[in-house]
């Protein structure tokens, strides 16, 4: 999504982002993923509160799993563009497209 790893430091060199920082630097470049960012920023504390013992129920596994698959639908799924596609051919045809 061309969000950066890497920062500069004050004093020069640079230094690994967090991935908190990053989500925030996604937000800020794309408005419109706002959405999306929620939904990873979810994702993210689910993982942190995972990483201390007796913090996460199995229930809150299989939330972050149901987040994970709606972002990498909303990512990667054409199902929009080819829905998108068989209404301008219908529109065109002013009837049903042609198999």
């Amino acid at each position: 999504m061309g969000i950066k790893r890497h920062g500069k430091k004050t004093g020069g060199g640079r230094t690994k982002l967090t991935l908190d920082s990053r989500i925030q630097v996604l937000r800020a470049k794309k408005p419109s993923l706002s959405g999306l960012c929620d939904r990873l920023l979810a994702v993210k504390h689910l993982g942190n509160a995972g990483s201390h013992p007796g913090d996460v129920h199995i229930d809150d596994v299989f939330d972050g799993f149901d987040i994970l698959e709606q972002v990498l639908h909303d990512i990667y799924s054409d199902d929009a563009s080819v829905l998108a596609k068989m209404v301008k051919q219908i529109n065109q045809r002013k009837g049903p497209r042609k198999k």
